[in-house]
C-alpha cells in the first residue's frame, strides 16, 4: 500500500475515494475514524499490496525486505 501509487477504483460506496493513491486512501479512513472518536492502532500485517501469508511474505521476520525498508515504511 505504502509504494503502491496506482489509483484506487471500483470503489461504489464511497466514489469519492475513486483515483486516490492507496495511502492517501488509508488516510481519509483514519481521519474519518479519529474525527468519529476512535482510536487507530497500526499493524504493519503486510507491507506489500497482496493478501497476507505468501512464501516471502512481510509479514515474517525473514522476508525479502530489510529491516531499513521496513522502517522507511512506518516513516510517513
Amino acid at each position: 500500500m505504502i509504494d503502491d501509487t496506482r489509483p484506487v477504483s471500483g470503489l461504489t460506496a464511497n466514489p469519492e475515494l475513486n483515483g486516490l493513491r492507496p495511502l492517501e486512501v488509508f488516510d481519509r479512513a483514519v481521519r474519518a475514524l479519529t474525527d468519529a472518536g476512535f482510536a487507530v492502532i497500526l499493524n504493519n500485517h503486510s507491507t506489500q499490496t497482496r493478501w497476507c501469508c505468501g512464501v516471502d511474505g512481510s509479514e515474517r521476520w525473514n522476508s525479502g525486505r530489510s529491516t531499513e525498508e521496513w522502517i522507511e515504511d512506518w516513516v510517513l
